[in-house]
């Protein structure tokens, strides 16, 4: 409940400080976070999702007919949020340690989209990141940094858009790469059996792919609460440009 509250404080102040926010309770204001948020995500993972964002221009709703999608915008010199340059939606999706939790969702990248290339500075598009354990009255007060365990990297390669498959902790690694199309919608499931041993493994599946594309064997976690994903853009600090990045039909669901 106070990671709900915080990030919905957060929202508002972020929406008090382009002049979104004024007097608008932190209700109101939630209910304008849920706005966005029910235009990617499925209604069950209402509660579990919020938006990490600077302020509005890094967030927009594109509709489309009888549906709608989320665009996401990362621009050199943008305010910082969370100490970093990104435009996310959170899903904290509760599970146990051995649980197989498999995320879905699809994403489009523009043509217009201005790449890193040639430097190909770290770019993630999605990542599941540790938090402290609540059950343990653990805070963020104190809590080691770690790099995400598992990530989706966005990069160049031998000229083609591509999505670099990070894996493993402590010591995460890119495990598989494929490349990907500008102006489509890419859909991607990753299948995640979470642990600290030797039983972690996750699968990436792309466009509906019947065998995994990508795959990562070994500890996944580093520690046994839920690590929760983030989905996006999250970049560089150094990285020029201004990209919007979209995404649509999030969902979470138990087993394979």
């Amino acid at each position: 409940m106070f990671k709900r509250l915080s990030s919905v404080i957060v929202f508002w102040l972020c929406c008090i400080f382009i002049g979104v926010g004024n007097a608008q309770s932190p209700a109101q204001l939630r209910d304008l976070e849920l706005s966005y948020l029910r235009a990617v995500v499925s209604t069950d993972l209402l509660d579990y999702s919020h938006v990490e964002i600077p302020s509005l221009d890094n967030i927009r709703i594109v509709t489309e007919g009888a549906s709608s999608y989320l665009g996401l915008r990362n621009y050199y010199g943008q305010p910082l949020k969370n100490s970093g340059v990104r435009a996310e939606i959170s899903v904290d999706y509760p599970y146990v340690e051995g649980e197989t939790i498999t995320y879905s969702w699809r994403f489009m990248i523009p043509q217009d989209f201005v790449s890193d290339a040639p430097q190909n500075r770290w770019w993630l598009f999605a990542d599941w990141h540790d938090q402290p354990d609540v059950t343990k009255g653990e805070t963020w007060s104190g809590f080691p940094s770690h790099s995400p365990p598992i990530a989706l990297g966005y990069g160049v390669l031998n000229g083609a858009d591509s999505l670099a498959f990070v894996y493993g902790a402590p010591n995460p690694a890119t495990v598989g790469v494929v490349s990907v199309s500008r102006g489509v919608w890419h859909s991607v499931t990753c299948r995640i059996v979470w642990s600290r041993g030797a039983a972690g493994k996750a699968d990436v599946f792309i466009d509906g792919s019947l065998t995994p594309m990508m795959s990562g064997r070994g500890p996944n976690m580093y520690n046994s609460y839920q690590h929760y994903l983030k989905l996006g853009s999250y970049r560089n600090p150094d990285i020029k440009g201004d990209t919007w990045l979209y995404v649509r039909d999030v969902s979470i669901r138990r087993g394979g």
